[in-house]
């Protein structure tokens, strides 16, 4: 894939439905019309939380 810009790739990976980068996994939050900020979240479940999240988070929210 040497012949893709980076942009072009990511563009792929957020079209789907799945994985790491999808957009099912971000939140816009929109204003007047405009983007003024979004939030990407993962699976805690799938990529597994670090001690030092265990440690921050409760349990709820790990769960």
């Amino acid at each position: 894939m040497k012949d893709i810009s980076l942009e072009n790739l990511v563009a792929l990976e957020v079209k789907k439905e799945t994985g790491n980068l999808s957009y099912i996994q971000t939140e816009v939050a929109e204003l007047n019309g405009k983007i003024i900020g979004s939030i990407k979240s993962s699976d805690a479940k799938k990529h597994g939380a670090v001690q030092e999240m265990r440690d921050f988070l409760s349990p709820e929210k790990l769960d």
